[in-house]
């Protein structure tokens, strides 16, 4: 897991949808655990696409139970921005 990714995540979903930071680890369930409703959870997607600069896919989030699976897909969701970022700095 990236840890820069993690802390990010941890930060987004403690600040703006107050979720207590000792209830965010790898295994935690986004909805049953962390307590996000389909409002928050979908609030806290458009944060994380805008702070990464990823788009996360319906595909995507039909996947992502866990915090972990979230770190996870933003990860990769960066790795395959990287790329294209390159190339338009080049």
């Amino acid at each position: 897991m990236s840890t820069e990714v993690a802390e990010k995540l941890e930060k987004i979903l403690r600040g703006e949808l107050a979720v207590s930071a000792n209830e965010i680890t790898r295994d935690k369930l986004l909805i049953d655990d962390l307590g996000l409703d389909s409002v928050g959870f979908a609030l806290g997607l458009v944060l994380i696409e805008e702070q990464f600069g990823v788009t996360l896919t319906e595909d995507q989030l039909l996947v992502c139970d866990s915090f972990g699976d979230l770190v996870d897909i933003v990860s990769a969701g960066q790795a395959a921005a990287s790329p294209q970022t390159n190339a338009l700095a080049e």
